[in-house]
């Protein structure tokens, strides 16, 4: 299982990179996307499967596919950014068009800045050296000898109770109200523990289907929490040195907006974290 698991990912990976490399406008930015998602999926089954791999030759893979997540990680954020200030540009007033079109124009000069350097990267050697080792890897994982004898069917759901845990000490420790660095560490947990639980979903019973369909609800309500309080930093940044007025006040606005869907979606996310917790519990999800 864990062979297939992460030949199918790898697969995912190399079918975007043709279309990081060659893709204009919404088509790169499906490709850097589904690239990114590639990766962190990967690293996610290193991690997940991570009691049956050989530490020394999983932990230093994950590394190196870290530093590529990194890489599109700025590209994609680049990205984000734009989509999410250029929704709220929509609701401002005709008059302020102009400065809020100057502020889309810098967002976009980033966006294609970082995409330029990802193609550099593409077509360097560390890059190739990347995809040399995770074609290795799907050929032939190294199983621990104990632990990779067990069956998918025993060995994945306890993984995915592992993680589990992780997710829920984390939401119990986040504060009230939870500070952003919370929400954003709940999310990441999140994000690993769905991932496993869609690969329990192969050998498991259908709950461990639902789980993971909660965990992307949890995901994405937190993400879009994580992009408003990013957009208000680099809006804030923006209206320092900002030298027209107008570009400062309409920086200003577009930052409260922001703050607004900040506040409501921290208010509103435990809602959504017991709705996971619900399909946590029909599982019976436990780990001494």
């Amino acid at each position: 299982m864990i062979r297939a698991r992460l030949a199918d990912h790898l697969e995912s990976l190399l079918s975007a990179d043709p279309r990081c490399r060659v893709g204009e406008g919404a088509d790169a930015e499906e490709s850097v996307h589904d690239a990114r998602v590639a990766i962190r999926r990967l690293r996610s089954d290193l991690r997940t499967f991570g009691p049956a791999l050989e530490p020394g030759w999983a932990k230093p893979l994950r590394a190196e596919m870290a530093w590529w997540s990194d890489q599109l990680g700025e590209v994609r954020d680049a990205e984000v950014l734009f989509h999410v200030v250029e929704t709220h540009t929509k609701r401002l007033d005709v008059r302020h068009r102009r400065a809020a079109d100057a502020l889309l124009r810098v967002l976009a000069e980033r966006g294609a800045l970082r995409h330029t350097e990802v193609l550099g990267i593409l077509d360097g050697e560390r890059f190739a050296r990347l995809l040399e080792r995770l074609a290795e890897a799907s050929r032939a994982p190294r199983v621990d000898l104990v632990a990779g004898e067990l069956p998918a069917r025993e060995l994945v759901p306890e993984l995915v109770a592992r993680s589990w845990k992780s997710l829920r000490r984390a939401v119990a420790a986040a504060g009230r109200p939870p500070t952003p660095a919370e929400l954003h560490r709940i999310r990441i947990i999140a994000k690993r523990t769905r991932y496993a639980a869609e690969t329990a979903a192969i050998v498991g019973p259908s709950g461990y289907r639902r789980l993971g369909r909660r965990l992307a609800a949890l995901q994405d309500h937190l993400g879009d929490h994580h992009d408003a309080v990013q957009a208000q930093a680099w809006l804030a940044g923006e209206a320092i040195r900002a030298v027209d007025r107008e570009w400062t006040f309409v920086a200003g606005v577009l930052a409260g907006m922001l703050r607004d869907d900040e506040l409501r979606l921290a208010d509103s996310w435990r809602a959504v974290w017991q709705r996971a917790a619900r399909a946590a519990a029909a599982l019976d999800l436990r780990v001494d």
